[in-house]
């Protein structure tokens, strides 16, 4: 069964886990199952496909008929897609699309039980379902990943079946309502139904995930189907992925005919209201990382992989056999060739207890030092926008304190380049107002790194902030790790970071510790509240490989850090 599990943003852990046992949640029971039609036909993948052609609104309508937005999360993740343009994108993982018709799909329908009562005055919270708790710990160990090596040895799936959960909330106005209430509502039902597992992600073991003993858990389908009775703006922006990492949006279908369809029997008949269709399918596996060397065999080391990518070059043709033409534009004489190669790369989270000494540990999260970043952090007379304001988007809706700030520090020092401490510069003017946090930043030294610290600041982020995707710089993200000390923290696991596909949530007292060379982003879709983090950036143990950012500082940059350096 599915579930939509609701709960107030207020609530302490222990009342949300006494609701999370209550009767108050909202079972989606599965009412039927088939993967034949009433007629006996096998519902396969391109029958499927058909039968939704049919019930498109014509060309000419003023309806938007098929919508495939631009898969990002797999796009950055060098996840294998293709660009067939169907709608479930079951062709996507078939080695040929004519295989669509030997894709065998099984289709449950689930409704909510009418008997559950719903407070519609609450909202959302999701079910993670690993073991009640919504982060993993990033310990190293070996990885078990094997990639498919190219499209050559892909494996033909074209006998296994699809699973598709179809969830008509059409004629259901309360689950509606608390569905669409925010942003958070939505994040939260994102993460109910679809969980914030990584069974799709190289960086953590099938057996790290989920724990199926836990009848909770929602099943394990290849699609999930919303019908909508009107066009949700909210449904077709979202970032799906900072809720629900293994997933994404599909297609959005504006359909006719979808009134009491009895999709068993597949007929475009039947003449009744129209259905605003989302589907969601998981991602697809990435082929271009490996726990061993794909020519060597060499493993990675406990925690990390070997990834393959491509470094475009630029070949002029200079052949005298070729024809005069084809050289008389310089432009069209150069043309892009790709050589493979091979690299050790981190993990997108690490483990701050097992890879940095205890004085580490203890400096940045004992209690009592804890407290006094929280306390200077508060004192702030003044907090900067960040530069750098492509990184980052607000929501219309972002809390009336702030308004156009969605993203703004305070520095304490930087480094650059961070693999050169000697260059480390504290900045006078905001140091006078936090003096407790930067004695303890300078007191932090190891003997095997020195001064450990290499960039320090207080990042605030606004309500319904969401940053975009984006690396750190070279010469700083390629030696460091980046810590968030999480001070002040919305409740209901709302605020968070994405980082090469994979999903942590702030907890105060709880480091989040990752690799900012690695392309991530961060959100707070909290509808009041502001997130608040001291950010760290930690010289890079010497056991793990370095970054491999390669953008640099923008004139945006320069000229904030000379602003805040300036004599005041």
């Amino acid at each position: 069964m599915l579930r939509f599990s609701h709960q107030n943003d207020e609530s302490s852990q222990a009342e949300q886990q006494s609701q999370h046992e209550s009767s108050s949640n909202v079972w989606l029971q599965p009412q039927r199952e088939a993967t034949t039609t009433t007629s006996g036909r096998i519902i396969t993948a391109d029958l499927l496909e058909a039968s939704f052609t049919c019930r498109l609104y014509p060309k000419g309508d003023d309806q938007e008929r098929v919508l495939l937005p631009l898969r990002w999360d797999s796009h950055f993740l060098n996840c294998r897609t293709r660009s067939f343009g169907s709608i479930f994108g079951i062709a996507e993982e078939l080695r040929h699309p004519d295989d669509l018709r030997h894709a065998i799909v099984t289709i449950t329908e689930y409704q909510r039980d009418a008997k559950t009562k719903v407070d519609t005055s609450s909202a959302l919270h999701f079910g993670n379902p690993r073991n009640g708790e919504a982060h993993s710990e990033w310990r190293r160990c070996p990885l078990s990943h094997h990639p498919v090596a190219s499209d050559d040895t892909i494996e033909n799936k074209q006998s296994e079946v699809r699973s598709i959960a179809w969830i008509d909330l059409r004629n259901d106005a309360a689950a509606l309502e608390v569905l669409f209430r925010s942003k958070a509502s939505f994040f939260r039902s994102l993460r109910s139904l679809l969980t914030c597992t990584h069974d799709v992600s190289p960086w953590q073991n099938s057996n790290d995930s989920d724990d199926n003993s836990i009848d909770e858990i929602p099943l394990h389908h290849d699609h999930v189907v919303f019908v909508l009775p009107e066009p949700s703006g909210l449904a077709r922006n979202f970032r799906v992925g900072d809720a629900a990492p293994s997933w994404q949006l599909q297609s959005y279908v504006v359909c006719k005919h979808l009134e009491d369809w009895d999709f068993w029997k597949l007929h475009p008949s039947l003449d009744a209201p129209s259905g605003h269709v989302y589907i969601y399918k998981r991602l697809p596996k990435r082929l271009k990382m490996s726990n061993q060397h794909p020519e060597t065999s060499v493993p990675a080391p406990d925690g990390c992989l070997w990834e393959t990518v491509d470094i475009k070059e630029e070949e002029r043709v200079d052949d005298e056999d070729e024809e005069k033409e084809e050289y008389e534009d310089d432009d069209q004489n150069e043309k892009q060739i790709c050589v493979k190669e091979h690299r050790l790369v981190c993990p997108p989270y690490v483990n701050l207890e097992e890879l940095y000494s205890s004085e580490v540990l203890k400096a940045l999260f004992d209690p009592e030092h804890v407290e006094i970043f929280r306390q200077e952090a508060l004192r702030i007379p003044f907090w900067v926008p960040w530069p750098e304001t492509q990184h980052y988007s607000v929501s219309s809706s972002a809390h009336a304190s702030n308004p156009g700030k969605p993203w703004t520090v305070f520095p304490l020092c930087y480094c650059f380049p961070a693999n050169q401490p000697e260059n480390i510069t504290w900045v006078e003017n905001t140091n006078a107002l936090c003096p407790r946090t930067c004695q303890i930043l300078k007191s932090i030294q190891t003997e095997e790194l020195g001064l450990v610290v290499r960039t320090a600041l207080f990042s605030q982020l606004a309500p319904e902030t969401t940053l975009e995707p984006h690396t750190g710089w070279a010469d700083l993200a390629n030696h460091v790790l980046r810590l968030h000390v999480p001070l002040t923290v919305p409740k209901g696991d709302l605020c968070g970071t994405w980082v090469d596909g994979c999903v942590e949530t702030h907890q105060e007292g709880r480091p989040l510790l990752f690799d900012d060379s690695k392309i991530h982003r961060a959100f707070n879709y909290h509808p009041s509240e502001s997130r608040v983090v001291l950010i760290v950036d930690l010289a890079r143990p010497k056991d793990l490989p370095l970054g491999y950012a390669t953008g640099g500082h923008s004139e945006e940059l320069d000229s904030f850090i000379q602003q805040m350096s300036a004599p005041r």
